[in-house]
């Protein structure tokens, strides 16, 4: 599999994003501490149940008490701010960070998601 991340969006998830899950954050260009973060989910390994799950948000740390998010995942000061705003989505939810959350049914139809963000995942594709 290839990740091919315009728009400089990093993979802080699985090297197999759409296996194993995949969390992309890109910095905003003009706000510092502002992160623009898309998670994919496979649902068949995180709930048993099939499709993909796609988180969406834009997290400004300057906004948020990030305490109680620091402490939910394990994070210090000596972690970068992409992993504080990983924290907050898991923490509160995309809705909660002016995102949303949108399932799909096969693994093309998660790639074309992805794709709507500028986030391109190159994979053979199996459908079921």
């Amino acid at each position: 599999m290839t990740i091919t991340n315009s728009n400089e969006w990093m993979n802080y998830g699985d090297v197999n994003p759409l296996e194993h899950g995949g969390t992309f954050v890109m910095k905003d260009k003009d706000i510092e501490n502002a992160f623009h973060i898309v998670k994919l989910t496979n649902l068949e390994h995180a709930t048993g149940d099939t499709g993909y799950l796609i988180d969406t948000a834009y997290v400004d740390l300057d906004c948020w008490n990030t305490d109680n998010a620091k402490d939910f995942a394990g994070l210090d000061e000596t972690d970068p701010p992409e992993l504080y705003a990983i924290a907050v989505l898991d923490y509160y939810g995309p809705e909660e960070c002016g995102g949303e959350s949108v399932i799909y049914d096969t693994v093309g139809e998660a790639i074309a998601g992805l794709c709507g963000h500028g986030i391109t995942v190159h994979a053979e594709i199996e459908e079921e």
